[in-house]
Formats: structure tokens, sequence, C-alpha cells
């Protein structure tokens, strides 16, 4: 399920995510009624912002890509690295 993200513009500098591609930031109520409006009125913009949400939470933070960096790391402790 893809959906749009809206969220606190204060969270900006927190996520490494594309402004307008992957979520889309508003601050005050009006704020986000006015982004809700604009999504409401342009299914092909949402779906693309939650298509590239999506994309952005499966790469980065899914299974995944968390068993990826946990078998690399078991890998090198097995070449003998230190943990």
């Amino acid at each position: 399920m893809a959906r749009p993200v809206i969220a606190a513009s204060t969270l900006a500098a927190s996520l490494d995510v594309e402004a307008d591609h992957e979520i889309v930031y508003a601050q005050h109520a009006h704020d986000y009624v006015a982004v809700i409006d604009v999504l409401l009125r342009d299914p092909e913009r949402s779906n693309s912002i939650g298509r590239a949400a999506r994309k952005r939470v499966l790469e980065h933070y899914g299974w995944d890509a968390h068993l990826g960096q946990l078998d690399a790391h078991l890998a090198s402790l097995l070449e003998g690295g230190h943990a």
C-alpha cells in the first residue's frame, strides 16, 4: 500500500527523504489541509509520492536492507574482524 506522507516541516532535517518527491511537509493545521486538498485533487501526484515513499522505506528500512547489513557484519566477524 503506497500512500503519500505528509509530515511536520520541523522533521525535514532529520529525515533522509526528498521533499515533494517522497514526502510533503506542512507546518500548521491550515498547511496540512492545503496539502491534503492538493493531493486529493491530483491523484497522479499523490500516487507518485506514495510510490516513492514506499520505495524509500523498503530499500532503506525494510528487512532486506537491515538483514543485508547484518549479513555483512557477520561475514566480517567470520573473516576475523572485530565487532
